[in-house]
C-alpha cells in the first residue's frame, strides 16, 4: 500500500511540475473596430496638417504566452510578430493635402520575452518590440511624395512602453486580449521638403490561445504501467 501511495505520489508530482511553466502559442487577429492610430503631420516645421484617424482594415498578430500554472494571468510573451494594414488615410492643411495609402505596419520578432506584473489583466513591459513601415505610399498634392516600400521606417519601442495582457476562461482555451499603445515620431525627406510626424495611438488585438491536453494525462498513464507490477506482486503474497 504504501509503495503504491508512493508511487501515486511521483506521478502527480511529476505531472504538477510539468504544469508551473509552458509556452503556449497563441494567434491574434488585429481588432479594426476599436484599434487606432492617430497621426499628427508637419510639414518643414510649418505647416499642420491636423490630427486623423486611420482604422485598421485587416491584419493579424501571433504569439507565445508564457505562464506558470494552469490559470491566467500570462507571465510573459514572446516570439512576437505580425501585420495590419490601415484605411487609406488623408488629411488637409490650407494648400496642402496629404494622403496615406496601402500603408502596412508590421510588428517583430523582437527582444523578448516580455514580462508581465503578474496580474490579469497584466501590464506587460513591450520595451524592445520592434516596429516598422515596410509597405505603401505618402501622396501629396496628388503625388507619390514617399515610397515606404523603398525606404521603410523602422522603430524600436523604448523602456517605460506598457501593453495589457488580458486572459480570461479556461483551462484549456483562453481568451486573450493584447493593447498596445503607439507612440512614435520622427521625420523623412520627401519631395515637397521635409515630413515630420507624430503617430499615437493603441492596437487592440484579440486571440485565443490554446494549451495542450495535460502532459499529467501522460504521466499518470506512465505511472498506471508503473503500478501493475506492484499489484501482481501484492497479488502473489496474498495468494
Amino acid at each position: 500500500m504504501k509503495t503504491r501511495i508512493l508511487c501515486w505520489a511521483v506521478v502527480f508530482g511529476f505531472a504538477s511540475a510539468g504544469a508551473q511553466a509552458a509556452t503556449f502559442p497563441t494567434s491574434f487577429t488585429f481588432d479594426t473596430v476599436n484599434s487606432a492610430v492617430d497621426i499628427t503631420l508637419n510639414l518643414n516645421g510649418s505647416v499642420n496638417l491636423g490630427t486623423g484617424t486611420a482604422l485598421g482594415s485587416s491584419g493579424s498578430m501571433t504569439a507565445d504566452i508564457e505562464q506558470s500554472g494552469t490559470a491566467p494571468p500570462a507571465l510573459g510573451m514572446s516570439n512576437v510578430q505580425g501585420s495590419f494594414d490601415v484605411i487609406d488615410f488623408s488629411t488637409s492643411g490650407g494648400l496642402v493635402s496629404l494622403s496615406f495609402e496601402d500603408v502596412l505596419f508590421t510588428i517583430g520578432l523582437s527582444a523578448g520575452p516580455f514580462l508581465t506584473d503578474g496580474f490579469n489583466p497584466g501590464q506587460i513591459d513591450l520595451e524592445g518590440l520592434d516596429l516598422s513601415i515596410p509597405q505603401g505610399m505618402v501622396i501629396a498634392l496628388g503625388n507619390p511624395a514617399y515610397d515606404f516600400g523603398a525606404e521603410p521606417l523602422m522603430f524600436q519601442i523604448g523602456a517605460g512602453v506598457f501593453g495589457t495582457l488580458t486572459e480570461t476562461g479556461g483551462p484549456l482555451s483562453y481568451d486573450v486580449r493584447l493593447e498596445i499603445p503607439i507612440s512614435f515620431s520622427g521625420s523623412a525627406t520627401i519631395d515637397l521638403g521635409t515630413l515630420n510626424y507624430d503617430l499615437q495611438g493603441t492596437l487592440f488585438f484579440d486571440g485565443v490561445k490554446l494549451v495542450p491536453e495535460p502532459g499529467s494525462l501522460l504521466l499518470a498513464a506512465m505511472g498506471t504501467a508503473l503500478l501493475i507490477p506492484v499489484g501482481r506482486r501484492l497479488r502473489r503474497r496474498t495468494s
